[in-house]
């Protein structure tokens, strides 16, 4: 049972995220607020998560995962009734007072919902045994890309209706809020009474977790210089204008979705590696699929390297989840999984810029070359390290 919430809960997160990046026209329009100031608020709240997922995520270890779990989910539904609320009234109020309101909303969200993956993820893994660690991470890793699916379908649904597609989230994040209260007493109390730690404990990342902590960066640098560069390349290769270049981004975002959660459904059921096998295929296959991306000049070539992508995708972050499992005890798990969702942020952030950087001097597609080739490197390094340290079965 509490599996299955912990799956919702990673469903639910990442559902709201990527409904609410389609949502950045309206949110601007309603506020009567620049885009671009819309996205720098909503970024900040994001860039909280460099210290709040640390946090709340260790702190589960120690008060509970259910418990602290619910805090990010509550989190979520406060800044999202801010946000809704000011999108209702925002007409009867002061420009600075919109902002102002606009940036508690965000830096709410930024400082509770950060617990929401990470300790959901803890929570699987507390759940599991060690033959099954691999599948639970791939179920994970299903659950956020299932929420990447559902999110632009239900925009696609109710999209004439963004007042009454915002309410519908509100119930849903309700609901959620009611059955993580009601499964809490379910959790097993097997908490070690002992003082808690320093929450960003870099010792930890460079005696035990730097392997797992660089891959966890590099991927997301990996992911960001994708998505900042994806929308420039199709537009500039198909010659688009913006409306058509976001109808087109939106179709591969959905394939690409999909064909992570086929490519993890298949991998539960046939991988048995506690994280060496699907490491390879995912960057063999990531390789591929970015180089094909970037040098392909067809509409069927970018669609066959993204799906490629995807799968890559889909296997490489299960995969270096999966290898947490072997440094520290399992009191930890929270304390890791937050260091990992730190390095996930700061990849994000690294990608954004070296990005921007490589554009200005060069151009995108050697961004995301460079970027991949990197992540690629340093998976083989993290294989032939390990292997010989025995982190295996």
């Amino acid at each position: 049972m509490l599996s299955y919430l912990a799956n919702l809960n990673t469903i639910t997160f990442s559902a709201v995220q990527i409904l609410l990046f389609t949502m950045f026209p309206f949110i601007a329009e309603s506020l009567n607020l620049s885009l671009s100031l819309v996205i720098g608020v909503f970024s900040l709240g994001s860039f909280l998560f460099l210290w709040s997922g640390p946090y709340w995520s260790s702190k589960s270890d120690f008060a509970g995962r259910m418990k602290i779990l619910n805090v990010g989910m509550i989190g979520q539904f406060v800044s999202f009734l801010l946000l809704f609320l000011l999108i209702l009234y925002s007409r009867h109020l002061p420009e600075a007072v919109t902002i102002a309101l606009l940036v508690i909303s965000r830096i709410i969200y930024g400082a509770f919902s950060a617990a929401i993956i990470p300790v959901a993820q803890a929570l699987q893994l507390d759940l599991s045994v060690k033959e099954t660690y691999l599948k639970s991470m791939l179920s994970n890793s299903m659950s956020l890309n299932l929420g990447r699916m559902i999110g632009p379908i239900y925009v696609l649904v109710n999209g004439d209706s963004p007042i009454g597609l915002m309410k519908g989230v509100l119930v849903w994040l309700v609901f959620i809020m009611v059955s993580n209260f009601l499964c809490k007493k379910l959790e097993t109390k097997q908490r070690l009474i002992q003082k808690e730690k320093m929450i960003f404990d870099w010792s930890l990342i460079t005696k035990e977790l730097k392997w797992v902590f660089l891959l966890a960066l590099l991927f997301t640098c990996f992911i960001g210089t994708l998505h900042n560069t994806f929308g420039l390349h199709i537009k500039e290769l198909f010659d688009l204008d913006a409306p058509a270049t976001s109808i087109l981004m939106a179709k591969f975002l959905l394939g690409s979705s999909i064909m992570a959660v086929v490519s993890q459904f298949v991998s539960k059921r046939f991988f048995n590696d506690p994280w060496q096998g699907p490491l390879i295929i995912g960057a063999f296959t990531l390789f591929c699929g970015a180089m094909g991306f970037a040098l392909g000049t067809t509409s069927s070539q970018v669609w066959m390297s993204m799906m490629v992508v995807s799968i890559g995708i889909a296997m490489i972050p299960p995969s270096y989840l999966t290898l947490t499992t072997f440094f520290s005890p399992s009191i930890e798990r929270g304390k890791k999984f937050g260091m990992i969702n730190a390095a996930n942020t700061i990849g994000y952030t690294v990608g954004g810029f070296f990005t921007a950087v490589t554009l200005k001097l060069f151009s995108h597609d050697l961004a995301l070359i460079i970027t991949t080739s990197v992540l690629v490197s340093a998976i083989v390094l993290t294989i032939i390290v390990l292997q010989k340290k025995r982190i295996a079965i």
